[in-house]
């Protein structure tokens, strides 16, 4: 299941480590789009 989730993107590193803990993604891809930043979470 693949999910974006768009933050700024100093809250993009801990958004991550929260999703990984909680749901163990296996990748996370970091897309800058001006000013805010689209996580595309690969979750297993």
């Amino acid at each position: 299941m693949v999910k974006f989730i768009f933050v700024p993107f100093g809250n993009a590193l801990k958004v991550i480590a929260e999703n990984m803990i909680r749901q163990q993604i296996d990748t996370a891809c970091i897309d800058d789009h001006g000013g805010m930043t689209r996580l595309t979470l690969n979750v297993g």
